[in-house]
């Protein structure tokens, strides 16, 4: 397993996270720390992307602390994509991105 570093953009420069990834499998863990909670109506979504397309994945909230822990999951190994983002979406989810990246690092080891 290796861990890369999803730094904070300019919307939540104080925003990072660790996502641990097993390159054989089609999940991995992704720790946040220094997310703002958000209104009841939005949740932070993960994004796997792959050249200027992306696939949505889970979605969560973080702890009044601004931390969060999520089993992130893909159809295929998540070495196939370039990088990994969190934006900021409606409750629910998106089918594809409508807000803000918060959070953008590459995948590739």
């Amino acid at each position: 397993v290796y861990a890369v570093t999803l730094p904070g953009t300019d919307e939540q420069p104080q925003a990072s996270a660790q996502l641990v990834i097993d390159p054989e499998s089609n999940t991995a863990l992704l720790i946040v720390n220094g997310m703002p909670a958000l209104p009841e109506e939005s949740v932070y979504q993960v994004l796997l992307i792959r050249g200027t397309e992306h696939e949505t994945a889970e979605t969560f909230r973080v702890d009044t602390e601004g931390e969060g822990v999520l089993l992130v999951n893909s159809t295929v190994p998540l070495r196939s994509f370039d990088a990994v983002g969190v934006s900021i979406e409606p409750e629910g989810g998106s089918g594809q991105r409508t807000g803000e990246i918060v959070l953008l690092g590459s995948i590739i080891n």
